[in-house]
């Protein structure tokens, strides 16, 4: 696959076509080139915009989206899909979150600085070309995530509601795409500043899905994000098919979401994972000391999921050690 450098996609019917913008130089004076992938499908629908590894430690969005792009027949295809698979070219590559080659104001968490400027440093130039020259066009939008560092998230996506000033059908086709990607937790709500969030202002049906651990992956999990992909197009009618699950649990939604964080530093030993059941009073993990002695206990506050586990072996006081999701 070359990513040639141009201004645009050319987008002539039944191919694939891989290319890279130009945003300006790297400290180095090098070009810092944003790489974009489009199926062009052989007859005329809509446009599906997929974006991924926003965060340059969510390098399985960008797995999800090249395999997805090597599978699928665009002579079966109606449409177009643009996708961007690494938008944050540079934290990709530093394995970090943010751009941490930015100075003052950055380095910025790209999604939440939409919709970005032009004139901005380079995550908020990124950001403003994504809303207004792939969101922009777009019918659908869809945004692929991962746990931070320390964390995983049982699969989830985000779906919008009424607080989100989008219309009913907005809400309701939103929700029927991210029900699509087949994850087991629908997490109504946004984020402020977010490309999901600049979508819905612009009208766009979207979503976004969040799984996996930073800068991992597993064969399982590579195979489920680019099924994910392709149950969208499915979904949306751009695909021959139905969408497929990879996974057994019965999909739920969230009605609140409850934070566990430690006071005390040490030694953490889970005892509940991402996507177990839980009862209020039920052990979540336990802290221990250099020593060996137990210092601190964690109690499911209520009944529910547990959504997110702690995944690093130690903590320090304020950290997070788990979420526990009250579901509907």
């Amino acid at each position: 696959m070359q990513f040639e450098e141009k201004k645009w996609f050319e987008g002539k019917p039944g191919t694939k076509e891989s290319f890279a913008i130009r945003m300006g130089e790297m400290p180095n004076g090098l070009p810092y080139l944003l790489p974009v992938m489009v199926l062009s499908g052989s007859e005329d629908g809509p446009t599906f915009f997929v974006n991924a590894a926003m965060h340059g430690d969510e390098i399985l969005g960008t797995e999800s989206v090249r395999q997805a792009w090597k599978r699928i027949n665009v002579a079966e295809m109606k449409g177009r899909a643009v996708m961007i698979p690494m938008a944050n070219v540079a934290g990709v590559g530093t394995r970090t979150r943010r751009n941490v080659l930015e100075m003052y104001p950055g380095p910025h968490d790209m999604n939440r600085v939409f919709p970005g400027n032009p004139k901005g440093i380079m995550t908020e130039r990124i950001a403003n070309l994504i809303a207004e020259r792939f969101i922009g066009p777009a019918d659908f939008v869809f945004d692929i995530h991962c746990a931070s560092v320390g964390g995983e998230w049982l699969p989830y996506v985000h779906v919008p509601t009424e607080a989100d000033g989008v219309s009913a059908r907005v809400i309701a086709e939103s929700t029927r795409l991210g029900r699509a990607w087949g994850a087991p937790m629908i997490y109504p709500g946004n984020i402020h500043g977010s490309l999901v969030g600049e979508a819905y202002k612009q009208g766009k049906i979207a979503g976004s899905v969040e799984f996996g651990v930073a800068n991992f992956s597993t064969r399982p999990e590579r195979i489920w994000g680019r099924t994910g992909v392709i149950n969208l197009f499915q979904e949306m009618g751009m695909l021959p098919g139905e969408p497929e699950y990879e996974l057994e649990q019965e999909q739920f939604t969230v009605k609140s979401m409850s934070k566990i964080i430690t006071d005390r530093g040490g030694f953490l030993h889970e005892r509940a994972k991402a996507g177990d059941r839980v009862s209020e009073g039920d052990t979540l993990a336990l802290m221990m000391s250099l020593d060996g002695e137990e210092i601190a206990t964690f109690e499911a506050p209520h009944d529910g999921v547990v959504a997110r586990r702690n995944t690093m072996g130690v903590v320090g006081t304020g950290d997070i050690i788990a979420y526990v999701a009250e579901v509907v």
